[in-house]
């Protein structure tokens, strides 16, 4: 049996391996079943997806299981833990740990090519105990390679996020900024903290906090990409920076020395408790966490810093697996201050990854509690229903119901999202989507707008869809950047999306959108999710886009379908919540 590995930079129908007999292709990046449907045509075996073995979010479970062993060592003064906080952050390579346990099994005997090097084929090497070969051999430096991966990541981004990147390497614990900042005043009445590091986020725990008017809140970003206009009046926003130390004290630097000391423990001994932990300890992916004591407990003074100056009364936060965001709530917990969380997103498949951090779990409604009960180990008496009515504004009240082609002169919105992160072939989706897109705004009349999501960037993508449309379908798209808000949303006719939390935005406005289920791996489990509550409608084949006009005329969105996607929470409840503390099991 012969096996081939595509690289994502390669096409399996294209290149010297495509001259050759294959018994089985995986693709190493993520093109989709139609596209993997039209290779199989042309190799004349079975072509797979990488990711499509994954098991959905039950995996990020068994990443939780995997990383355990390394839990109790490194625990500083405040007693948080390290390796639970930071370990999580190679959740995509142990993501592609668990992946490839599953693969060994249909492929253990079998000879296995690649088109070039990559990680995967590397770490499947390595699992199989032998070798693989390379049919494209490296002919350049490591540092050309190297230098030659920047450039395309590069590529991918805008100067702002190139700038953040910068930052977030070289001074991510503020040491250099907190010299050119004034130390903040220490504040006259007690607040509510937002911590932030994304504008999603922001609006979130701004949608919150325009509940309480009378409530003081203050909104504390870890990053520039946290600061967003349209703040409530009663949201007070300065940086995590204006906090930061400038030298640390010698009580830090023996923490530091005793967690240097506990990470040699961990080498010694749980990095190797099972294989799948020892595979990532060998290929280094853990090797930051031992390097980066000190910056992370510098961020954890400023965060102590907050709290004090800031006189916090409680945490609302919308991203506890983000370490920068989830500090302040463990920190605030050892306060006995109220801590509450409220995800930025429609659901969140990552929660899993780490210990329930916060007393409260708000969620948006019976889709969202559903799912994380279903995937998270929290109590029931923990989770409260309750969204922000801001989403709201500008669009149809909840309880409306819209029919799909009332508004056929709005646009044709394809929400896009940088697919690139999980090695998703754009180019392919794209050239799968657009087109039929283009033609039904022709036929009646309307445009295609394609929303960039915040991390996408508007060079690349303008780049991309000049390569992938023709002169007619150019003309008929145009390219949107920034906030999503209720005045965009209300110009729809119908959206398009992989798996986008946008689903929910739309239906809670009663306007259709449809998911592009053949391009959607079986990761996050998002789309089912939506689907199931009836947020969105699946499209389980591209041939399906020119169907759409169709599908929308009995394409609707009842109350009863709203009321399950976005229920709003009472400014009492909400308030009773950030004043009173419960205790985490």
């Amino acid at each position: 049996m012969k096996v081939l590995l595509v690289h994502p930079d390669d096409s399996p129908v294209q290149g010297p391996w495509s001259r050759s007999h294959w018994d089985y292709v995986i693709d190493l990046g993520w093109a989709g079943g139609a596209a993997y449907h039209d290779w199989e045509r042309q190799m004349g075996c079975p072509v797979r997806g990488f990711y499509g073995f994954a098991g959905g979010p039950e995996d990020f479970r068994r990443i939780a299981d995997i990383l355990r062993p390394g839990r109790g060592i490194l625990v500083d003064d405040c007693g948080l833990d390290w390796w639970e906080i930071l370990a999580p952050l190679r959740s995509l390579e142990l993501l592609n740990v668990v992946i490839v346990k599953r693969i060994l099994p249909e492929i253990a005997s079998a000879e296995i090519f690649c088109t070039r090097s990559h990680p995967i084929a590397n770490l499947l090497a390595k699992a199989a105990g032998r070798d693989i070969r390379m049919i494209q051999l490296r002919n350049q430096s490591a540092l050309r390679e190297k230098l030659q991966r920047i450039r395309l990541v590069a590529a991918l981004l805008s100067p702002a996020q190139i700038f953040q990147i910068v930052l977030d390497k070289w001074d991510m614990d503020y040491r250099l900024r907190a010299l050119v900042v004034r130390l903040p005043s220490p504040a006259s009445r007690s607040s509510v903290l937002l911590p932030s590091s994304y504008s999603n986020v922001t609006r979130m725990l701004n949608a919150y906090a325009k509940l309480l008017p009378q409530t003081e809140f203050s909104l504390v970003t870890t990053r520039q990409n946290g600061v967003t206009a349209g703040l409530a009046a009663n949201v007070r926003t300065t940086s995590l920076a204006k906090f930061a130390p400038t030298v640390i004290s010698d009580s830090i630097r023996r923490e530091v020395q005793s967690l240097e000391h506990g990470w040699s423990r961990l080498l010694d001994g749980p990095l190797r408790a099972n294989q799948e932990i020892a595979w990532a300890t060998d290929s280094g992916w853990f090797a930051d966490i031992g390097r980066s004591f000190e910056r992370w407990l510098r961020v954890r003074e400023a965060w102590r810093h907050v709290l004090s100056v800031e006189r916090i009364s409680a945490v609302l936060c919308a991203d506890e697996n983000n370490p920068m965001n989830r500090l302040p709530v463990l920190l605030a917990r050892n306060l006995k201050l109220p801590t509450v969380h409220c995800d930025h997103g429609a659901l969140n498949a990552l929660l899993p990854l780490r210990t329930p951090a916060c007393d409260h779990y708000l969620v948006k409604g019976e889709m969202e509690r559903e799912f994380m009960s279903r995937t998270f180990l929290v109590k029931a008496d923990r989770i409260t229903v309750g969204a922000p009515a801001e989403p709201f504004a500008g669009g149809s009240e909840p309880g409306s119901t819209q029919k799909g082609t009332s508004n056929c002169a709005g646009a044709i919105v394809f929400f896009s999202e940088q697919y690139e992160l999980t090695s998703g072939r754009t180019e392919i989706l794209y050239k799968q989507v657009l087109p039929g897109l283009c033609a039904i705004a022709r036929s009646r009349g309307s445009r295609v707008i394609v929303k960039l999501h915040p991390f996408e960037s508007l060079t690349s993508r303008r780049r991309l869809l000049r390569q992938v449309l023709s002169k007619e379908d150019w003309r008929q798209v145009s390219l949107v950047t920034g906030a999503l808000t209720g005045e965009f949303l209300a110009g729809i006719w119908f959206a398009v999306t992989v798996e986008s939390s946008v689903a929910v935005d739309c239906a809670s406005r009663g306007l259709p959108c449809f998911l592009c289920s053949w391009f959607v791996p079986p990761l996050a489990g998002y789309e089912k999710q939506f689907v199931r509550h009836g947020a969105a409608r699946s499209l389980e084949s591209p041939e399906q886009i020119g169907k759409i006009p169709e599908l929308l005329e009995d394409f609707r969105i009842t109350p009863e379908v709203q009321r399950g996607l976005w229920s709003p929470i009472t400014p009492e409840r909400l308030e009773a919540l950030l004043s009173n503390s419960r205790g985490l099991d």
